[in-house]
């Protein structure tokens, strides 16, 4: 009896364990029995499936269909046949079945991965289904981004103006090569793929790649650029300016290469003139009678000085279109940067503050379905960003009339979060509806730039009741926006500079200073308006004007 007693205590225990380890499991866990068609959870499932709170009623696979929907990943409802333990029970064996998983409120959706199996006794009988589920939704939406990417990269890969090609290291042969690069040497595609590079190479040029070559094939050197002849198809030479940048693997080590090639033939055969009719000008002169010997003197000293400031003025006319190439990309990219910093930080806080609502138990899904489109909102935006700084930079864009109200109040809300983490007060007092014409989006980077300045100057100098005023309003025959702060206002001596290029206040880590310099131009060269700024008795008042 004692035996027997201590047999059982030993079984139940070790079901407790057994139950313990698989409720803290990583993967969700179904059990369908065969012959009750029961089902049993584990824990990490019932969260999923978001049904903790009614474990009782969720028994049943009827019940279960009455709660969620299934989908593919491409949209389209799965019929419940197909339903993973519909297909487990049947006997079907399931290898990372990956479904789009909603629950019929649509309050949420998640992407999970299925597993499955049936469990036979001996005889073959079937005893019971087992179910197993990840949460693959980061990984999917991570592999989308990716797929993005690439496709961006492939996009700029294939209408480059210059030449682009990618080498291996293996065998020196081209991966890829894109149509300007195959135009340049004459070859198809095909060609170019099945030729080493060292092939396409003048031979008296062959050293200036392989040393190099090797040392970025070793990891050494990252990048480097070289002016070489390459060898065309009928048989010419092709001069071109080759950077070549290393790739390097998730390991750290050589990947590939990327070769941009300019072609430079023009430049290297007016050099080569310039060089020709100089040699024939110093025979020429050489040739001269004695009787001319000192006039020869003299008109050798002028025509290298000539020949000299002619040479030093190309240089400088090319040093100066490639810094005003660079500069022009410079300052498209420090815009970029700088318009997409705020909305990351924004959505770092939307971030943290469903995480703190998660923790008090004020989580819901109307409150996340509420912050999933606010997170939404600042992805569009962010996405929007490189096309409106392209449009910003055309001549030819349109501008279009737009409902300034509207745009100002779905600006404030997208700041909505880190304003109400700094416990930020916002006040919109609208006397009139104004309509203006120009980018909406543009605009709204600008409201965007003004508000969170002034949320920096009311937290950098600790408010004890930060407020932000924005007023919308007529004055004569002007549409007029206001946004002021309590902060203090801006020093007399900096105020001239505040619309300078790269001036700023906050130090190299908080700001670039483009913010402002990029509003105004947005105001005054793409809109047509005024924007300056002024202290009031409180703080800064930052005024836009538009005519009519």
């Amino acid at each position: 009896m004692v035996e027997d007693q201590r047999t059982r205590e030993a079984l139940l225990q070790s079901e407790e364990k057994l139950r313990d380890i698989i409720d803290n499991m990583a993967e969700g866990l179904i059990v369908i029995d065969a012959e009750t068609a029961g089902l049993y959870w584990n824990r990490r499932a019932l969260e999923m499936y978001d049904f903790e709170e009614e474990l009782d009623a969720i028994k049943t696979f009827e019940r279960m269909v009455q709660k969620i929907e299934l989908r593919t990943l491409e949209g389209e409802l799965l019929p419940l046949e197909q339903w993973p333990i519909r297909r487990v029970m049947r006997g079907e064996e399931l290898h990372d079945v990956e479904l789009l998983v909603k629950n019929k409120e649509q309050t949420w959706q998640r992407i999970y991965s299925y597993r499955g199996a049936a469990i036979r006794d001996p005889q073959g009988k079937l005893q019971m289904g087992v179910l197993t589920l990840r949460d693959i939704t980061v990984k999917r939406h991570a592999q989308e981004a990716l797929r993005e990417s690439e496709e961006k990269f492939r996009a700029v890969f294939e209408q480059a103006a210059v030449g682009m090609g990618r080498v291996t290291f293996s065998d020196a042969r081209w991966i890829d090569v894109n149509e300007a690069f195959c135009n340049m040497l004459g070859y198809s595609r095909e060609e170019m793929l099945a030729t080493p590079w060292p092939e396409m190479t003048h031979p008296d040029d062959l050293d200036l790649d392989l040393i190099p070559f090797r040392n970025m094939a070793s990891g050494e050197l990252d990048s480097y650029s070289v002016e070489k002849r390459f060898l065309h198809k009928a048989g010419r030479h092709v001069w071109a300016r080759l950077t070549l940048s290393l790739v390097r693997d998730l390991r750290g080590g050589p990947d590939f290469e990327v070769a941009i090639v300019e072609d430079i033939t023009r430049r290297k055969e007016a050099e080569e003139a310039l060089r020709r009719a100089k040699d024939e000008l110093e025979l020429r002169v050489r040739e001269r009678t004695a009787e001319l010997e000192q006039a020869y003197v003299a008109l050798q000293r002028e025509t290298d000085q000539r020949l000299a400031a002619v040479e030093d003025l190309r240089e400088k006319e090319q040093l100066l279109m490639r810094q005003s190439r660079l500069a022009a990309m410079g300052e498209m990219l420090g815009n970029i940067a700088h318009q997409w910093r705020q909305p990351l930080n924004v959505l770092g806080l939307l971030v943290q503050q469903m995480q703190l609502t998660y923790e008090v138990g004020n989580f819901s899904g109307e409150f996340l379905k509420g912050e999933v489109a606010k997170v939404m909102d600042l992805i569009r935006h962010m996405s929007d960003t490189i096309t409106d700084f392209k449009d910003f930079l055309k001549e030819e864009k349109e501008p279009q009339p737009f409902n300034v109200n509207a745009a100002v109040a779905a600006t404030v809300t997208l700041l909505e979060a880190p304003l109400k983490a700094m416990r930020v007060e916002v006040r919109i007092e609208q006397t009139d509806e104004l309509v203006v014409t120009g980018h909406r989006n543009e605009f709204s980077h600008v409201i965007m730039n003004l508000v969170n300045n002034a949320r920096e100057a009311l937290n950098e100098r600790a408010v004890a009741t930060p407020q932000i005023s924005i007023r919308l309003f007529k004055d004569a025959s002007r549409s007029v926006v206001t946004v002021t702060d309590n902060a203090g206002g801006i020093a007399e001596e900096i105020m001239p500079r505040m619309f300078e290029p790269y001036f700023t206040t906050k130090g190299p880590d908080k700001g670039t200073g483009i913010g402002l310099y990029m509003s105004k131009n947005i105001i005054e060269k793409s809109m047509g308006g005024r924007l300056y700024v002024r202290n009031t008795g409180e703080g800064a008042e930052f005024r836009i004007e538009f005519s009519g």
